[in-house]
């Protein structure tokens, strides 16, 4: 039993009129039940309970008036605040102002989850939103805190780093992903060892500590942000006069100076704070005459190419910290989208794999030789999401031109995958030199020329500059075979991110040209009359479908691999050759020996 004599009366809350008395770490708030069933269905079950103790026995007197008593487990600071709101409504957070400690809207977030009072969580969430917001622009002005005011800042004299951490617990208990993107980026701003210990709070021995996972997110996009401030750091070295420039001598003087200055303190300028604005990055650049003295319009457009940057990186915060665009909601729309173009989409993996990028909300610029046969696609999809392109990658002339396209589009590629390709499957001493000419033109210097064009967009136009390049090859790249002479040659001319699949059932074998057999070959025991038997009946292992899927994945990994077998059958092969390329170096490492030159 519990005396009334030990009970705190709470200042604020004790109601004469209070039909109920709630008692929190030793202090009782004596409220009204009506009001707070009426406002939480957890409490309103919580009153319906028996009480094993009438309030008239506390004590063995009257204490509390003969009205009904509930302990919580809440502590006595957090039941006061969430009371405090539900009696006095907003006023009660909005009359502290800027002045409105953390520790109040923890608690609302934390018992307005307990109570199921989703008016409250939502109140004291909107008092963060500024702060982690999704909205780039509000971004750029809390990037000026000194001009625009916020309903809420975390506070140097309180244990601003620990409330950091607690907000992500909050955020990610509450549902508030949509915050969740930016409170971790701000997690990742601190060094290392406070991310992986925690922090001590001002009371000593308290720590708030990340969760695991948030932890692991942590470190990893940490090192990714890093990434991402040297492109931006890397950026502003290439800085130029404006085309409006008013003093263009002095300008062009100061600028050289200016990059300069930028890219002998590289290294200090680099830091996981990527989203840094222009003189924040620069620091002690931005007091020197270089970039004080620069007119306004260069001084503009080396401001306007920052901001650029700084979208371009905000844009990859969702994907850094691990999240999905269907994860985080309308806020962040269009920030984790992709940008992708894929040649020779009409029909096999490029029609699959484009309908798939399509599926999953990213925009991509589909090229083809006949673009009416995308005429189904098109009506489906919108043109701020599916851009249509005649290409022929065996006209170089057409390559920038689709580029150029995509760009006015679109602003930027995140992803090109090179997937035009032709087969003409015979043997070598039978195959005309035409069709081998044809053949390379397009699986060799198509994709060559494709390439070229893409890493220029992803250096000279992309903000900051990067890009991912997917060559679709083959198995027979790294694996020959009968008739499969100058197509293998052809699949393994280009070292890049090849993604080599075996045998998978797309229109790709009906679009093979087989052309007759000669006689020496026609013989139904030899290698090349299997192969082309087995093409003929259609013996393929792979669905397409999955196939792309795996193309999808692989396009996304932080590091993908210089080469990637697909299929079963492709990494069987792969690993025979490996067995058969290793017995043959054993074998013949003796003769490699003693070729060094004499002393």
């Amino acid at each position: 039993m519990e005396n009334a004599a030990v009970i705190e009366q709470d200042a604020d809350l004790w109601f004469s009129d209070g039909s109920i008395v709630v008692i929190a770490e030793g202090t009782g708030f004596r409220v009204h039940m009506s009001l707070l069933s009426r406002s939480s269905p957890i409490l309103r079950d919580i009153f319906t309970l028996p009480q094993p103790v009438p309030a008239a026995s506390l004590g063995g007197d009257n204490a509390f008036g003969g009205v009904p008593v509930v302990h919580v487990s809440d502590s006595a600071y957090d039941m006061r605040c969430l009371l405090r709101t539900i009696y006095d409504g907003r006023k009660y957070l909005a009359d502290m102002g800027r002045e409105l400690p953390f520790s109040i809207l923890s608690a609302l977030m934390r018992l307005g989850h307990k109570y199921e009072l989703t008016d409250i969580v939502d109140e004291a969430a909107q008092y963060l939103e500024e702060f982690f917001t999704a909205d780039f622009d509000v971004w750029l002005q809390i990037c000026h805190t000194d001009t625009v005011p916020t309903r809420f800042e975390f506070r140097r004299d309180e244990d601003d780093e620990a409330e950091l951490f607690e907000s992500v617990r909050l955020l990610r208990l509450t549902g508030k992903t949509a915050m969740l993107p930016m409170a971790l980026y701000r997690c990742a701003q601190l060094g290392l060892t406070e991310i992986l210990w925690g922090v001590e709070r001002h009371t000593p021995g308290t720590f708030e500590r990340l969760s695991d996972e948030d932890i692991e997110i942590c470190v990893h996009a940490s090192a990714r942000l890093m990434q991402l401030s040297g492109h931006a750091v890397a950026a502003l070295t290439r800085a130029e006069c404006a085309a409006q420039c008013t003093s263009r001598e002095d300008c062009s003087q100061r600028i050289r100076l200016f990059t300069m200055a930028v890219a002998k303190r590289t290294s200090g300028l680099i830091t996981p704070h990527a989203l840094a604005e222009l003189e924040y990055r620069l620091r002690f650049i931005a007091t020197l005459d270089c970039w004080k003295g620069l007119c306004d319009a260069c001084r503009d457009g080396i401001l306007e190419r920052h901001t650029a940057t700084q979208r371009a990186i905000w844009e990859r915060m969702p994907s850094i910290f691990g999240f999905k665009p269907e994860e985080l909601g309308a806020e962040w729309a269009g920030c984790s989208t992709s940008w992708i173009t894929v040649t020779g989409s009409t029909t096999g993996f490029g029609r699959l794999l484009t309908e798939l990028i399509l599926k999953n909300g990213e925009k991509v610029v589909a090229t083809a030789r006949r673009p009416h046969a995308l005429a189904d696609l098109a009506v489906q999809y919108p043109t701020s999401q599916l851009l249509v392109v005649q290409l022929d990658v065996n006209d170089w002339q057409q390559i920038p031109a689709a580029f150029a396209q995509a760009q006015a589009a679109f602003g930027r590629l995140d992803v090109v995958v090179n997937n035009a390709a032709w087969g003409v499957l015979d043997e070598v001493e039978s195959m005309p030199d035409s069709d081998v000419r044809a053949m390379f033109e397009t699986n060799v210097w198509g994709a060559a020329n494709v390439s070229r064009e893409a890493v220029r967009f992803f250096r000279e136009v992309n903000v900051p500059a990067c890009g991912r390049l997917l060559q679709i090859s083959s198995l027979a790249g790294f694996c020959g075979g009968p008739s499969l002479g100058y197509y293998a040659a052809s699949k393994h001319a280009l070292q890049i991110t090849l993604i080599e699949p075996g045998g998978f059932l797309t229109e790709g074998p009906d679009k093979v040209i087989w052309p007759p057999q000669p006689a020496a070959y026609a013989n139904p025991d030899l290698p090349v009359s299997r192969i082309r038997k087995a093409m003929d009946t259609a013996l393929i292992p792979g669905d397409a479908k999955k196939a792309v899927d795996a193309f999808y994945k692989i396009a996304a990994l932080e590091e993908p691999p210089l080469r990637v077998p697909l299929g079963k059958d492709s990494v069987a092969a792969l690993r025979r050759k490996i067995a058969s390329l290793t017995a043959d170096l054993d074998k013949y490492e003796y003769l490699s020996e003693d070729l060094e030159v004499d002393e």
